[in-house]
Formats: C-alpha cells, sequence, structure tokens
C-alpha cells in the first residue's frame, strides 16, 4: 500500500519511472532498478498502476477544473463589481440628496436674512417714528408754554404827525439799557437787551399787574420794555 510507504522512498521510485524514457540501456538499467526498489518496499504491480493512475487522473482533473474554478472566481468577480456598482449608485443619490438639502437650507438662510433686514427697516422707521412723536409733543409743549409770548403785534392805528412819522411816539433808552421782552411780564421771553441812549418808536404804553410797560419797536423787532427804562419824547399819541 502507498499508504506504508514513505515520501523519500515514492521520491526514489518516481525518480526511477522517469529514467524509463531514457535511451535502451538506461531504460534497461531503470526498469531493473524500479522492479528491484518495488519488490523492497512492498509493492506490487498494481499498486504502481494505481499510483501512475492517480497522479495522471489527478492532474487531468486538476486541468479540467481550472476552468470552472475560473468561471467561479469570475463570477465572484462579477458580483462584486455589481455590488460596488449599486453601492456607488446609493452613494450618488445619497449625495444628490445632501445637495437638495443644501440648496434648500440656503434658501432658507437667504429668506430669514431677508426677514431680519425688514424687521430692522421696520424696528428703525418705529424709531424714527417715536422720535418724532416725541419732538412733537416737546414742540407742542413749548408752543402751549411760550404761544402767548408769541402773539402778534397789534394793529395799530396809525395817526399822521406833522413831519409824517407813521409811529405815535418816540423814546430814547435811558442809562442802564433796556430788556426788551415778548410780553409785558417779568418772566417772559427776553428777545434783546438796548444799550442806553437807544433810539425806539413807542406804540403804545400799557400797565399789567401794576406795572407800566412801553411796548416799542427797534430794528423790525417788537417786544415791552419797562416804561422806567424807556424815556418818551413825544407825548402825541392815542
Amino acid at each position: 500500500m502507498l499508504v506504508d510507504v514513505s515520501n523519500e522512498d515514492l521520491e526514489r521510485l518516481a525518480n526511477r519511472v522517469a529514467l524509463l524514457v531514457s535511451e535502451d540501456g538506461e531504460a534497461d538499467n531503470a526498469g531493473r532498478a524500479v522492479a528491484a526498489l518495488a519488490r523492497r518496499m512492498g509493492l506490487s504491480g498494481g499498486d504502481l498502476r494505481a499510483w501512475l493512475l492517480s497522479g495522471a487522473l489527478g492532474q487531468r482533473y486538476a486541468t479540467t477544473d481550472a476552468p470552472k474554478h475560473g468561471g467561479a472566481s469570475r463570477d465572484r468577480l462579477e458580483g462584486d463589481i455589481a455590488a460596488l456598482q449599486h453601492g456607488l449608485r446609493l452613494t450618488e443619490a445619497q449625495l444628490r440628496n445632501i445637495q437638495s438639502e443644501r440648496d434648500a437650507l440656503r434658501e432658507e438662510n437667504g429668506l430669514l436674512i431677508e426677514a431680519l433686514d425688514r424687521a430692522r427697516s421696520s424696528e428703525q422707521v418705529r424709531n424714527y417714528l417715536g422720535l418724532a412723536v416725541i419732538a412733537a409733543a416737546i414742540l407742542g409743549a413749548l408752543v402751549l408754554y411760550a404761544g402767548p409770548s408769541l402773539h402778534s403785534v397789534p394793529s395799530v392805528e396809525v395817526q399822521q404827525r406833522p413831519f409824517g412819522s407813521p409811529f405815535l411816539r418816540s423814546g430814547i433808552v435811558r442809562p442802564g439799557g433796556a430788556v426788551v421782552r415778548r410780553m409785558a411780564q417779568t418772566n417772559s421771553l427776553q428777545v434783546t437787551e438796548l444799550p442806553s441812549g437807544s433810539r425806539v418808536q413807542v406804540r403804545d404804553i400799557i400797565t399789567r399787574d401794576l406795572v407800566q410797560w412801553a411796548e416799542i419797536e427797534v430794528g423790525g423787532v417788537v417786544g415791552f420794555a419797562l416804561s422806567s427804562e424807556i424815556e418818551v419824547r413825544d407825548s402825541f399819541g392815542r
């Protein structure tokens, strides 16, 4: 049995069998050596025949099955390629979805920025309106406070003087100067101050709260000064 033969003996026997196709002399010697080695190894002719057939048929089967194994490998490779292509398509689809989401986020971001800009503009408009309302309220308060002092110049019935002056009287500011106010009140808004010796036109002399005032005009400005500060030079009048 070949099972009981060592690998070294089988290799030695195979070498002798290979020499059977040599020249006549060597082939004869190889034949006698194979026969002697086979008997020493305890092999029969059937064992040698089975050994040769086993090697030849195994080689044939290996050669015949190679395409089958190659086909299986090719099938596996094709399957791997198909799987990779499928994965690539899935990845591309996911990438397109991500790009779509990115574009949507960009659009939402732009809309949000526009909404914030409109909100800021509206807030600025409200602030301006608030400032305008406050300014109007302050102006109204000032008008209410100072309105009485901004009265229009009363119309004066002009009497012609012999020298043609349209004013009733003339005057001159006494030493110490005069303070001209919009109204005949000591707390009224001050219009100007006149130095001593300034010439004015006196429209009227009135008494208010036991204080005598002179309504005067100087340089186109009409106001009231204490009569003690104005020396009336001409007594023609109403």
